[in-house]
């Protein structure tokens, strides 16, 4: 989970049934039901297991109970989840860190508001191809940076967020947890790749994941050039792209205008702050 991409090794999402032989890495233990998942963290070691990560919003509340307190929870949404079934499981927000994967495609943002309204933190994941529209997206950015009520992250809208006022070295793919010098995913087969996103495209193209940067590189050095000379270059790196050169992510960059606008905002209202602060000291 984002909070642990520091990590100086790269982390694991591994499936339950496989946890054994990552028992003393840094894992995130993944599962489709509470019981599976409460069943295989035994065989980790528990100073290693840095979260859960469950499929879908129909779980049982009191199914978690045997779990830890502090122990983060992902919930994955389903392509045929109703968000109205995260307030069954409000009450998990009280005794841990809590965040629900959304897949960025029409319909999203009701989701994302939901889970908001719940003080879980959300990961927004931006599917290959067929993602929302550029309504949608400004629909769920303006959330993300206007709703007053907001307590936790909505990604990828913040990490850029935090990036552009940072003025930090990291990029989507870091953001997205698709950095194979930080974190990997082992596939249900026991296949070892970078994302569950990018796993069956890396797999076609027999690039392994300590190869990706490389590909990409070299994708969109011969199909896509004008990324090289893009002004969102830096945040972007290709990533709508450098798999399928014809994607278009006109929206994308009406996203990131916007965020770096809000970036500058924000220096220039903290600048403000702290002159009002030196000038009352003295």
């Amino acid at each position: 989970m984002q909070e642990d991409m520091s990590l100086a090794r790269p982390w694991y999402n591994v499936p339950v049934r496989l946890i054994s032989s990552y028992a003393e890495q840094s894992c995130v233990l993944r599962g489709h039901t509470v019981t599976e998942l409460i069943e295989g963290m035994p065989h980790i070691n528990s100073q290693k297991l840095i979260g859960l990560e469950l499929a879908g919003f129909d779980h049982d509340l009191a199914d978690f109970v045997p779990i830890p307190d502090g122990v983060p929870v992902e919930i994955v949404a389903g392509l045929q989840d109703e968000p109205a079934k995260l307030y069954d499981l409000a009450q998990l927000t009280a005794s841990r860190p809590v965040r629900v994967r959304l897949n960025c495609i029409p319909g999203f943002v009701s989701g994302l508001s939901i889970a908001a309204s719940l003080d879980m933190a959300v990961a927004l994941e931006i599917p290959l191809s067929g993602t929302a529209g550029a309504e949608e997206l400004v629909a769920g950015l303006e959330l993300a940076l206007y709703r007053r009520s907001l307590t936790q992250p909505i990604d990828f809208y913040h990490g850029l967020l935090h990036t552009c006022y940072h003025q930090t070295p990291v990029d989507l793919f870091d953001i997205q947890e698709e950095n194979p010098a930080t974190s990997r995913y082992i596939t249900d087969t026991g296949l070892e790749t970078v994302s569950s996103r990018l796993a069956w495209i890396l797999t076609e193209r027999q690039v392994k994941p300590q190869d990706l940067f490389a590909y990409r590189d070299e994708q969109i050095e011969k199909y896509a050039p004008a990324c090289f000379e893009c002004e969102h270059g830096p945040v972007c790196r290709g990533y709508f792209k450098w798999h399928d050169p014809t994607a278009d992510c006109s929206a994308f960059h009406s996203l990131f205008d916007v965020i770096l606008d809000a970036a500058e905002q924000l220096a220039e209202d903290v600048r403000h702050a702290q002159d009002d602060v030196d000038s009352a000291s003295h």
